[in-house]
C-alpha cells in the first residue's frame, strides 16, 4: 500500500489533472486528459494508462515549481514504471512585410484548425504595426493566437527571428513546437505528427533538393569551405517548417545558427549574402553540431511546381517561391484551399469541434 499524499504531492497532481500527458510507454498516438474515477476502487487514468490511485508512487512530484513540469515517472504494480510527457503543442510563425504576407499567414493559422484539428496555441512573431492581426479571426481562434513584438530591421533579422526562442517561448512551457513559414498550408490531422515531435530526440526539418543543386540554396559554399564533402545523394533541408520537442533541446543549434550567420554578415558588411538568408547557416550549422533529422516532416510536406492536388493531402503543402514574393503564394494558396474546401474539407474556420477538444480540468484531490 502506498504512503498517503503529501501536500506537495497533491498539488502535483492537481497540476498533473489540468493537463494532457502522452505516455512513452503505449502506442497510443493521443494526447489525453488525466480523469480519476470512484467505483469500487479509486483509478487514476493518465495517458492511456489506468492505474489503482492507492497503488501508485510519485517519486518525483515534490517539487518546488510544478507549474514548469513538462515529464514525470510513475511506479505501479509490483515493478512497473510509467512516464509521461506534458502535451502543450505551439506552432508558431514569423510575419514581416508587406500586407500580402499577412493575408498568407491569415490563411496559413487558419488551415491549421480547419484541416488540421489543430487545439493548441499559435505565437505569431511581427514587428509592433501589426498587433492586432489576430482580429482578423472569429472568437474560436482568435483565442488561441498570441502575438510577440520582435524588433527587426531588414529582411535578415526576418528570416532569423524564427531562432529567437526567448520570443517563442518565454517561460519555457510549451512542447512540442513547430514552426511555419507564412506560405504554407495544413491540409491534414496534425496530433500524430506532433506526439511523435514530442517523442523526437532530434530538432526536425523537410529534405529537399541534394545538396550540391546551388551553391547556396543548402550551405553548400560554408560546407566545402569547412572542408565537409557531401555525399552525391545528401539532401538540403528547408527552414520553412522547424519540429523539436521543446525549446531547451533547440536552444544551443538556434542561438549557433543566429551568431554565426550575423558574424558573417558583419564580417563581410553584406547582409544579402545569400538569397535564401538564414537557411545555408542552418544547414551548416545543423551538420556541424548534429542532432537534427528529416524523417518526420519530409513525408508530410509537399512542395509542388504544379498546383497542389487536394486529395492527397500529405499534411502541409509549402508554396515556396523565394523569401517575401507574397503575391503569386497568396494566389495558389487561396486556390488550394478553396479546392480542399470543394474536395470535403471542413470549411475555413468552422473550428468549434476544435475549440471544445481543450478541457479544463478541475483538482482532481482536495488540498486540506
Amino acid at each position: 500500500m502506498a504512503s498517503p499524499l503529501s501536500l506537495a504531492q497533491i498539488d502535483g497532481l492537481n497540476f498533473i489533472a489540468r493537463h494532457r500527458w502522452v505516455s512513452d510507454t503505449t502506442s497510443q498516438a493521443a494526447a489525453v486528459p488525466v480523469s480519476v474515477h470512484f467505483p469500487d476502487v479509486a483509478t487514476i487514468s493518465i495517458g492511456g494508462e489506468a492505474f489503482p490511485l492507492d497503488g501508485v508512487t510519485w517519486p518525483d512530484l515534490e517539487i518546488e515549481n510544478v507549474a514548469h513540469r513538462k515529464t514525470f515517472a510513475v511506479v505501479h504494480g509490483p515493478w512497473q514504471t510509467s512516464r509521461f510527457r506534458l502535451y502543450n503543442p505551439l506552432i508558431y510563425f514569423a510575419a514581416f512585410g508587406a500586407p500580402e504576407i499577412f493575408d498568407c499567414l491569415e490563411i496559413a493559422i487558419g488551415s491549421l484548425f480547419a484541416f488540421g484539428g489543430f487545439d493548441g496555441t499559435v505565437r505569431v512573431l511581427c514587428d509592433g504595426q501589426n498587433m492586432g492581426f489576430a482580429e482578423r479571426f472569429p472568437p474560436a481562434i482568435r483565442s488561441r493566437v498570441r502575438m510577440s513584438p520582435v524588433a527587426c530591421g531588414d529582411t535578415l533579422d526576418y528570416t532569423l527571428a524564427r531562432y529567437r526562442l526567448s520570443a517563442v517561448d518565454p517561460a519555457g512551457l510549451f512542447q512540442p513546437i513547430l514552426y511555419l513559414d507564412t506560405d504554407v498550408v495544413c491540409d491534414a490531422p496534425l496530433q500524430d505528427l506532433l506526439i511523435r515531435l514530442l517523442k523526437s530526440e532530434a530538432i526536425q526539418f523537410c529534405a529537399e533538393h541534394p545538396l550540391t543543386i546551388n551553391e547556396h540554396w543548402y550551405g553548400t559554399t560554408l560546407l566545402t569551405h569547412d572542408n565537409y564533402r557531401p555525399a552525391p545523394d545528401e539532401r538540403g533541408f528547408s527552414t520553412g517548417l522547424i519540429g523539436f520537442r521543446d525549446a531547451a533541446q533547440a536552444a544551443e543549434s538556434f542561438a549557433t545558427i543566429v551568431e554565426s550567420c550575423l558574424r558573417m554578415a558583419s564580417m563581410t558588411e553584406n547582409r544579402d549574402l545569400f538569397d535564401t538568408y538564414d537557411q545555408p547557416f542552418a544547414n551548416y550549422i545543423m551538420r556541424k553540431l548534429g542532432g537534427y533529422a528529416t524523417d518526420l516532416l519530409t513525408p508530410r510536406c509537399a512542395a509542388p511546381a504544379p498546383p497542389a492536388d487536394p486529395e492527397e493531402r500529405p499534411g502541409f503543402v509549402h508554396f515556396a517561391g523565394g523569401v517575401g514574393n507574397a503575391g503569386p503564394k497568396l494566389a495558389r494558396m487561396r486556390d488550394y484551399v478553396a479546392r480542399l474546401r470543394a474536395a470535403g474539407g471542413d470549411g475555413l474556420w468552422n473550428v468549434e469541434k476544435s475549440a471544445e477538444a481543450v478541457v479544463t480540468q478541475t483538482p482532481v484531490l482536495p488540498r486540506q
